[in-house]
């Protein structure tokens, strides 16, 4: 009788669920509070509300991408197009987790073409697909070979100042942090981002900083998290700061977050987090496509893959 009261509810009788809208949620929890203490409604975390409280819908078909390469637009299958759009409404920081095989690569190159204005710019990506970047490069979008610069030692790097386009390893990313920084890169590519889902690597470390001073920031991973949702974490985090209050809070709402004892018989004994777990996955999915992830498989858009 209490949900039946409230403006928006819905039975859902094949689930036995009852759903609202958002905008009944204070509504909600001040009705449900007479179930007390035989049953109890939580609220939201703060930072849920706020995500979907403030987020104004975008129908991505609106989104202009007049200042994309005509060549490469014109090449784009519909997804693709759709992948750029999405990009650009979140204003170029974005996580394009989109499975292997689906063109994660050019949909990032069209980005930058959108974002010409903010070159020159970063790739970073494993080491054996440094050259495969470069002639993406050069096919998509038309930059001269001297233009690029593909670092692949120490002495390269001392000559790519002016180039438009860099090209290196996490590993060099890792030497030559500080130097990458002071170019202050406005627009930067982490291929195959998942590698940076350790925070305590020395990569990760190394490109953080450089992925949070850009104005745009371009993830690609067709497995963003390999196994739990704690890996999501950093990347999501580089790309939205402010998004989630703080690896704990994430860690307890999405990894099923406890506390275990090490060391119990030792004089290291202590107790430390445990975020190898997953809980609310619905909800953490709809707060990535909400705000930065976009991910299609193939059978998604088997009709449109050649």
């Amino acid at each position: 009788d209490i949900f039946k009261a409230v403006p928006s509810s819905q039975y859902h009788p094949t689930e036995q669920v009852w759903s609202f809208d958002l905008s009944d949620h204070d509504l909600l929890l001040q009705r449900a509070s007479s179930l007390a203490p035989e049953g109890a409604i939580t609220a939201l975390p703060s930072w849920v509300f706020a995500t979907f409280r403030h987020q104004s819908p975008v129908e991505l078909s609106s989104v202009d991408l007049g200042p994309v390469r005509p060549a490469l637009l014109a090449q784009l299958m519909p997804f693709q197009r759709e992948g750029l759009q999405y990009g650009v409404s979140k204003g170029g920081r974005v996580l394009i987790a989109d499975e292997m095989g689906l063109g994660k690569t050019v949909q990032a190159l069209g980005l930058a073409s959108y974002y010409s204005s903010s070159w020159p710019f970063l790739i970073v990506a494993p080491s054996s697909m440094r050259f495969a970047w470069e002639a993406a490069v050069r096919r998509w979008l038309e930059v001269e070979a001297q233009d690029i610069s593909v670092i692949t030692s120490a002495k390269d790097f001392r000559w790519s100042g002016s180039s438009q386009v860099v090209i290196l390893s996490y590993d060099l990313l890792s030497k030559h942090k500080d130097e990458l920084l002071k170019r202050n890169y406005q627009l930067v590519i982490l291929d195959e981002s998942h590698m940076i889902k350790d925070s305590k690597s020395a990569r990760t470390k190394a490109a953080v900083p450089l992925a949070r001073s850009a104005r745009h920031l371009i993830l690609l991973s067709g497995t963003p998290a390999l196994s739990r949702p704690i890996e999501l974490y950093t990347q999501v985090s580089v790309l939205l700061p402010q998004l989630f209050p703080s690896k704990s809070q994430y860690g307890k709402r999405y990894c099923d977050g406890k506390t275990k004892e090490i060391g119990r018989f030792t004089k290291w004994r202590r107790i430390i987090a445990d975020y190898t777990g997953s809980s609310n996955m619905l909800e953490l999915s709809l707060i990535l496509q909400e705000t930065c992830m976009i991910r299609r498989l193939k059978q998604d858009v088997l009709t449109q893959l050649p």
